[in-house]
């Protein structure tokens, strides 16, 4: 049977699913499946532990991803080599030069930044439309023009692309293909019902899941944040669609479908209910009442938006709020995240981002590339103190000092005069040297060996390597050679004794992160002959698809991260950084490597491809609007006077006659330290 449950956002679907299932503990009834994305997963677990211990043994919350590995583990093929985001990267980057001389539209493409990225977004999405090569290329034979040449091209990468695919393991993004063909040989949806929940659409390969639990009988309840199935409003276009696309499936089926509508919204502040309804309601009259959960502040930058965000923080707290009742979120994270961290620190208050970082930020990183580039930089001066400033080259911060001092004063450059012993006096021309100079010419020089040694032996065995898999032992030869998993495990080590645990998280994920990289690498390109300058190159593309992330360890803390991906349950007090013009939402375009004319085209050639420009839009309000309606007790926006606000806040503003707040001694004077250093500057 299929049930959907519609309703607006907080009309009080989620909960009612949370009762089901704690309802089926009570009654021991196990094999209950609740599906939500990946990035709610955590939350939705917690959700449910909190309805009691026993509930999580008759139940269990997955992602798509997370439901193929549970069937996989019951029916088979879970031990099958994958490759992961680096591995699918080096696998197209080869498909792609491979076939580079055939090319008619794409043969620049590699001397564009992103280009591989570009690709596997644009195979990721005609995968998922269920478009494979032969149907690209017979839509080629009748697109005619640019297109039919783009779809040429793209053919004939995705098929070497699927070919080296073959040979080196499966790719992670078909799981889904081969979960709709074997879930209906698993337990899940025959002894227990399935509960789907936080999408607002779903793609082709994930309805053909869908579809298979329905063949196979199982009782599928899906929530989607609609309430009126012919709606015209553009947030709600998405869901509206999702829904008869079900419906259709279960009378292909002959299941039976059923709908249950939530009418009741949650409770919440009265300002913030009317706010709900009327936000992209453009006929809504003025809000009558007084509205004092609604703020806008006008911010001289990135930095003081962030001050005006940890001040009102506290002062909810002083009010009686927990940090974890509070969410700071932005569409652009990426621009605030650097500094929202260290302002917080200022005031005191504690904070977890829920956003994976790049991991080539990491210093464990910088080590590594470091060292490649020293070797492919010729030694020269900035490689050299670029590696040793990582911290994890051996050398302390005076070691460095005195190290970098000396290459200076002797204009030190080249492999040749890093590998022989140094005897240049310390301090520079001189008939002789002092017994101080003579020590610390000796300790110099040991630091020269110290940090030339392993270097050196890299340089060599990748020189001396034909193969990739040797080039590969050798990098991971000179990661055990400098004791990086050891530095690694003490730092963190370290960070977790001055409470720093989500950072010593991250630096316990950086040695297997890198290993993965190496077995990528190693599976893929195997004993292929390749230049120790491709074989860099090759590296870094690798290692640059990875992020680190750690699970939230704070009970208490303030949760920041992406507006689109943070929509935690029990938020009551939602700060919006960052909300201009062209971010809140995001100007509509369907992006990648076909511009909307070419998506249209598509379509009439049969390949329903997924996002149009109206569909972006929509996907972009739908986002909006579950994110803002999120919190029960206060909602806080700020931008940048330098930019132009976004009409969602003018929207706020007209509809509650609300007037911008300026930064001011409420801010400044919100925490002890902050208030000093405006005293100590005034």
């Amino acid at each position: 049977m299929l049930r959907l449950y519609l309703g607006r956002a907080g009309s009080g679907k989620t909960s009612y699913i949370l009762n089901e299932l704690s309802q089926r503990a009570r009654e021991k009834r196990g094999g209950n499946v609740l599906i939500v994305p990946e990035q709610y997963s955590h939350d939705c677990e917690r959700a449910l532990a909190a309805l009691g211990d026993d509930v999580c043994l008759w139940s269990e919350v997955l992602s798509f991803t997370r439901l193929a590995s549970r069937v996989f583990a019951e029916t088979g093929g879970l031990a099958r080599p994958t490759l992961d985001a680096g591995g699918r990267a080096l696998a197209m980057s080869l498909a792609y030069m491979s076939v580079s001389a055939s090319l008619r539209v794409y043969d620049v493409g590699l001397r564009r930044p992103d280009f591989v990225r570009s690709l596997l977004s644009a195979y990721d999405e005609l995968r998922s439309a269920r478009a494979g090569t032969d149907k690209l290329l017979e839509a080629s034979e009748r697109a005619g023009g640019s297109l039919a040449g783009k779809l040429s091209d793209l053919a004939l990468i995705f098929e070497r692309f699927e070919a080296v695919k073959e040979r080196s393991g499966a790719d992670a993004r078909d799981d889904l293909e081969r979960l709709a063909d074997q879930i209906g040989e698993s337990s899940v949806g025959s002894t227990g019902g399935v509960w789907i929940d936080g999408f607002t659409d779903f793609t082709h390969q994930e309805l053909r899941v869908i579809d298979e639990l329905l063949k196979k009988g199982a009782d599928v309840t899906v929530c989607l944040g609609v309430e009126d199935l012919s709606t015209d409003e553009p947030h709600f276009r998405l869901p509206a669609r999702t829904a008869w696309k079900l419906l259709d499936l279960a009378k292909d089926r002959g299941v039976a479908g059923e709908i249950v509508y939530f009418p009741k919204g949650r409770d919440r502040d009265p300002a913030l209910a009317y706010m709900e309804r009327a936000l992209l309601d453009y006929s809504a009259p003025p809000y009558e009442g007084a509205c004092g959960s609604i703020e806008v502040w006008a911010a001289g930058g990135v930095s003081e938006e962030c001050a005006v965000a940890a001040a009102r923080a506290l002062e909810l707290v002083r009010a009686g709020a927990r940090y974890r009742d509070i969410a700071v979120v932005s569409p652009s994270f990426s621009e605030y995240a650097p500094i929202l961290e260290g302002v917080f620190a200022r005031y005191g208050v504690p904070v977890t981002s829920t956003e994976k970082s790049d991991i080539l930020e990491k210093p464990a990183m910088a080590m590594l590339l470091g060292a490649l580039d020293v070797i492919s930089g010729g030694w020269d001066y900035q490689s050299v103190f670029k590696y040793l400033r990582t911290g994890l080259a051996g050398l302390g911060l005076s070691e460095c000092d005195e190290l970098e001092n000396y290459v200076l004063k002797w204009n030190i450059r080249g492999e040749s005069a890093w590998s022989r012993r140094w005897d240049m006096a310390p301090g520079g021309y001189s008939d002789g040297m002092s017994e101080e100079d003579l020590r610390a010419l000796e300790r110099i020089d040991s630091y020269r060996v110290l940090v030339s040694g392993p270097i050196l032996r890299l340089a060599g065995a990748l020189g001396s390597e034909d193969g990739a898999l040797g080039k590969t032992r050798a990098v991971y030869t000179f990661m055990e050679d400098t004791g990086l998993y050891f530095k690694l495990e003490e730092k963190a080590r370290k960070l977790k004794e001055r409470g720093r645990t989500d950072l010593a998280q991250e630096y316990r994920q950086l040695w297997q992160t890198l290993v993965r990289a190496l077995t990528q690498l190693a599976a893929i390109l195997g004993e292929t002959e390749i230049s120790r300058d491709e074989f860099l190159r090759l590296l870094k593309l690798v290692l640059a698809q990875y992020r680190v992330g750690v699970i939230p360890s704070s009970v208490d803390s303030v949760r920041a991260g992406d507006m689109t991906r943070l929509r935690a349950r029990g938020v009551k007090h939602l700060i919006v950084l960052g909300a201009v013009d062209g971010a809140l939402p995001v100007s509509a375009a369907s992006g990648g490597v076909f511009s909307d004319d070419e998506r249209e085209k598509l379509r009439d050639l049969g390949i329903d491809t997924l996002d149009d420009r109206e569909d972006s839009l929509a996907r972009e309000l739908s986002g909006v609007y579950m994110s803002l309606t999120v919190p029960t007790g206060s909602l806080t926006f700020t931008y940048p006077d330098t930019r132009r606000r976004s009409y969602i806040v003018s929207r706020m503003e007209k509809i509650f006659g609300l007037t911008e707040k300026l930064p001011g001694a409420e801010v400044w004077s919100a925490a002890p330290e902050p208030c000093f250093e405006l005293a100590a500057s005034g």
